[in-house]
């Protein structure tokens, strides 16, 4: 082994803090997030009911989303086939990207005009795609 090759960063393990750094986070968004229901809007008793669902809904997926990374985290493996490199990238980058959607659909959607969830969508499909891509690539490493 190589002086060179001993310094080389590995991917898999930057992949692995990303994804645990964004899980913890999300995490504390998720707990300010409930804070904020409580004591900004109190409990949400004031709004109807699918202001209240869309509220609270948004805050379960975020801990979803959230706990997906800190699982993620725990299971990052460097893949060496190109292919399996490229989809475990995409696919860790679409979960690392769900939280940061999913906090910001808190944010902006529960109290819009409409029942249109645009954000709130994409961070979910971002949650469900990038792990069905782990999963493949995951798959296909298990399978050599």
């Amino acid at each position: 082994m190589t002086a060179s090759n001993e310094s080389a960063p590995d991917p898999s393990a930057r992949r692995r803090r990303a994804h645990f750094f964004v899980g913890l986070l999300g995490v504390l968004a998720f707990l300010a997030s409930g804070l904020e229901m409580h004591f900004r809007y109190g409990h949400l008793r004031s709004f109807d009911m699918a202001t209240r669902l869309s509220f609270r809904s948004i805050h379960i997926y975020l801990l979803f989303a959230s706990l997906l990374n800190l699982g993620v985290s725990l299971g990052a493996r460097a893949h060496e086939a190109p292919w399996k490199k490229r989809v475990a990238a995409v696919g860790s980058a679409l979960v690392l990207a769900a939280p940061f959607l999913l906090g910001v659909a808190f944010v902006t959607e529960p109290l819009a005009d409409g029942a249109h969830r645009t954000v709130t969508s994409f961070g979910v499909y971002a949650a469900a795609g990038g792990t069905a891509l782990l999963a493949i690539a995951g798959a296909a490493t298990n399978r050599r």
